[in-house]
């Protein structure tokens, strides 16, 4: 854990000094456990797990998660192990992925023997999709064309789209990658979308310098979305059956 998450290090050790008894877990899921987390982006995504999570104990690990956020970090999520069991179902997108990617860096692995069904996985990718695909509408008549804001509304967004297509693959029993843009690949393979604006979208992110302009490339991965949800139904639910 020191070197593969030196920050988490200090974390634990104000949450086990914070909470004592009461803290289980600490998972590290997202980006840093997919290993793919950008260079200089503070993006380590925690799971903190105590006996319970009324307003007593949650108040007792406050001081730690102000500590982790003035470090530019994401808030952490604080579940109990039955709020994780009630929620599974709930966000079956979510603990899919984290169940598949995730790294337990203190105490038991509060995930092992979860039982994620999919039969609500398809109605929350669609779900998805769709506020998504309405939020960079908004964003883009607020952008009014300048190109700065359309990058950072690119950027921004490919990581989104690239979870929500996880649920997707997982929904059709599909091998999952574990890296965005492979996982971007793989969707396009599986419903013959163009990867070619969802690519130049990961170069953007990693600093290289693309050829398309960005209204033209937004334009282009606009449309590759909107298509996406349309595939949507070229995946399986659980049973075998086309939703």
């Amino acid at each position: 854990m020191q070197k593969k998450y030196p920050v988490v290090s200090e974390m634990v050790t104000r949450l086990e000094t914070a909470a004592g008894e009461s803290l289980l877990s600490v998972v590290v899921y997202g980006p840093a456990a997919h290993g793919d987390q950008l260079a200089n982006q503070k993006n380590t995504n925690l799971l903190v797990v105590l006996s319970d999570i009324s307003l007593a104990s949650i108040s007792k690990v406050g001081g730690p998660v102000r500590w982790w956020l003035a470090k530019g970090e994401p808030l952490p999520r604080v579940f109990s192990p039955k709020f994780i069991t009630d929620a599974a179902d709930v966000f079956p997108m979510e603990f899919l992925d984290i169940t598949a990617h995730h790294d337990v860096v203190y105490g038991t692995d509060p995930l092992l023997g979860l039982d994620v069904k999919k039969g609500h996985l398809r109605n929350q990718c669609e779900r998805e999709l769709r506020e998504t695909l309405m939020r960079i509408q908004e964003a883009y008549l607020e952008a009014n064309g300048k190109q700065k804001e359309l990058l950072a509304l690119l950027t921004g967004s490919y990581p989104v789209f690239a979870s929500v297509f996880r649920g997707c693959l997982q929904l059709g029993d599909h091998a999952v990658p574990a890296r965005d843009a492979d996982v971007i690949r793989e969707f396009c393979r599986h419903t013959s979308l163009d990867q070619g604006p969802f690519a130049e979208i990961g170069d953007l992110r990693n600093g290289v310098k693309i050829a398309s302009r960005p209204a033209v490339l937004f334009q282009n991965y606009y449309q590759q979305i909107t298509l996406a949800i349309e595939a949507l139904d070229s995946f399986q639910t659980e049973n075998g059956e086309t939703t």
